[in-house]
């Protein structure tokens, strides 16, 4: 399995690609061959010293290419008061003030990772 950082991806493909990538992503799904589980968030209920713990999951699958994507979101944040409005602001708490995300992709043929 290979590991990729935001730079190494950047690198590797475009905008102008993934747009294309998600275009017939969607066609596939409009046309019923792709499915997709909507986004699930945990909240832990204990706050953590810097805010609230918050894991974020969804999956989707396509059948040409036959891929299968998981993304996860693993978040510390804090409900805040901006301009009379409560927001929601994520804290970069991982290694050097970053935030941790993750896809991970799948072959549909032989489950593997790819």
């Amino acid at each position: 399995m290979l590991i990729l950082n935001n730079d190494e991806i950047e690198s590797l493909i475009s905008v102008e690609t993934s747009l294309r990538f998600l275009e017939k992503a969607y066609s596939q799904q409009a046309g019923g061959k792709a499915a997709y589980r909507p986004r699930t968030d945990l909240y832990l209920p204990q706050t953590t010293r810097s805010g609230v713990y918050a894991f974020k999951s969804m999956e989707g699958g396509l059948t040409d290419p036959p891929v299968v994507a998981l993304r996860l979101n693993s978040d510390v944040i804090r409900w805040e008061e901006r301009e009379g409005r409560i927001v929601k602001n994520k804290i970069p708490q991982a290694g050097s003030g970053k935030w941790v995300g993750l896809i991970l992709l799948f072959s549909a043929e032989t489950g593997e990772p790819l």
